[in-house]
């Protein structure tokens, strides 16, 4: 059995409807939607230009195709919402990002990697306009002190602040965001008839939200599912951590409830909840209108739950204050450098690439006389070799001569492979020597036939990842036994 008792004081969380569930209703609601109707969604969308000078659009790949990158914002204002899960009521006015998503559709849109951003999460934060006076700049913070969460850039900068943060910690360029509204996340519930949700044994005993839920499965509707994925004491560590667990395991389910037969069969059931999609948006004018946002929904019509990931970004307790989270790296760096590289989630973080080394080129004794008149040249180009992997034995001096020159014998052919011009061969030796001349041309990349990249493999443990097909039971964290006493 679900109770919630409305008195609960802590803030609110708003969960974010998977933008392909969004989409997907849109365009499936237009086949039964006459224009007058089509016009009222058209009135329903709010377009915010807040952040029109900072969008940008994805690099394309070889093949011309663009991936998309969509910030995905809820709004914790109590400004024109009502209902008794608003709790504390002297939030009005504020428009922080409790929750935040970074939907990445990869540029052939077989996949999308959905990266949750912690609202407690410590990053740095660009220069920003003030959203309450447009005419004045807020300072960029860069020190990483407690007020710098992430939650913050929304709520001094609107948007467009949320968005720059989000640029500058990712190096990903944004192309569009999304913000969601307390009332539109209720109404988009309640008209797909609820979700279903799981509660890990025990179940929940929240007595600061007021939320009550034995293990298994419930469905919930309304303010009872704001009540769930609102919350946090009830859970893991108490923090944002199994909140966002549970939060995607919300969206994961009402996804696959969406695609499920029958659930859009119903063409009274499209009209509404297209109604309440398109009232619950605030969007940049690139998906200021239905039309605009079918355009979109018409990539994904293969899109399915198997090919949604939900990634958290990677992070770690602060160790100055354990209420907050900072990044942990090299895994959140990772996590960023995966989606700049428009890779699926495989389980694995490869790293950055290393610098390609020729082939072999380890067996190859090597000896740099520097012959060129240039001081310090020989050790130079000694470091260069060995970078590419070939084993420098020896560095010294020759008389100064024009042309540069390599003995024969086994390996020479590798060294030339990255020797610019064309240097004169010279008798053979058991170790090749490269004498460097006044004309010498310098050391270059190996071809790639000559080539072996490698890359530094970056630990993924730690990183919090799920299917959106995932069955809804697996992978919660636990509740908290502590969580109903005082």
């Amino acid at each position: 059995m679900t109770t919630y008792t409305s008195g609960g004081r802590r803030r609110l969380k708003r969960v974010l409807i998977s933008i392909a569930v969004v989409l997907a209703v849109l365009a499936a609601s237009t086949v039964a939607a006459g224009a007058l109707f089509y016009r009222h969604l058209n009135s329903n969308i709010t377009v915010d230009h807040s952040a029109d000078a900072i969008l940008h659009q994805s690099r394309p790949n070889a093949q011309g195709q663009r991936p998309m990158n969509i910030l995905v914002l809820g709004s914790q204002t109590r400004n024109g919402q009502a209902g008794p899960h608003l709790g504390n009521a002297s939030k009005l006015g504020t428009n922080i990002s409790d929750t935040a998503m970074l939907v990445h559709l990869n540029a052939d849109r077989t996949h999308a990697v959905v990266v949750s951003i912690p609202r407690d999460l410590v990053v740095p934060r660009p220069s920003c306009k003030s959203a309450s006076d447009p005419k004045v700049t807020l300072p960029a913070s860069h020190d990483l002190l407690n007020d710098d969460m992430f939650d913050l850039a929304m709520n001094l900068g609107g948007p467009a602040c949320a968005v720059a943060t989000v640029e500058q910690m990712s190096g990903l360029s944004i192309d569009h965001f999304i913000v969601l509204t307390f009332n539109g996340f209720e109404k988009m519930v309640n008209t797909v008839g609820g979700v279903t949700v799981c509660v890990p044994p025990p179940g929940i005993n929240d007595w600061r939200s007021g939320l009550v839920m034995s293990a298994g499965l419930h469905q919930v509707s309304g303010y009872q599912a704001l009540a769930f994925v609102r919350d946090r004491h009830g859970i893991g560590d108490g923090g944002d951590r199994g909140r966002i667990q549970m939060q995607q395991m919300f969206v994961s389910s009402l996804i696959q409830k969406v695609e499920s037969a029958g659930t859009l069969a119903n063409p009274d059931t499209l009209l509404r909840l297209a109604d309440a999609a398109t009232s619950a948006l605030s969007v940049d004018p690139g998906l200021g209108s239905v039309s605009k946002l079918l355009g979109l929904a018409s990539q994904l019509s293969s899109f399915s739950s198997h090919g949604i990931t939900f990634v958290t970004a990677p992070n770690k307790l602060d160790p100055k204050d354990t209420n907050r989270l900072i990044p942990l790296n090299p895994q959140f760096q990772e996590v960023w450098r995966l989606l700049r590289d428009d890779q699926p989630w495989t389980g694995k973080l490869p790293g950055p690439a290393k610098a390609a080394t020729v082939a072999g080129a380890g067996a190859v004794k090597v000896q740099v006389l520097n012959g060129s008149g240039v001081a310090g040249k020989a050790t130079s180009v000694a470091g260069q070799l060995r970078a590419l992997g070939f084993d420098v034995i020896a560095v010294g001096t020759a008389s100064v001569r024009t042309a540069t020159s390599v003995s024969t014998g086994a390996g020479a052919s590798k060294l030339l492979t990255v020797l610019g011009g064309s240097p004169q061969t010279s008798a053979a030796a058991p170790v090749i020597t490269l004498v460097i001349g006044t004309t010498f041309a310098g050391v270059h990349a190996p071809p790639a036939s000559a080539a072996t990249a490698t890359v530094d493999t970056v630990s993924a443990s730690g990183v919090q990842t799920r299917s959106a097909a995932a069955n809804i039971c697996s992978g919660l964290p636990k509740p908290r036994t502590d969580a109903s006493g005082r």
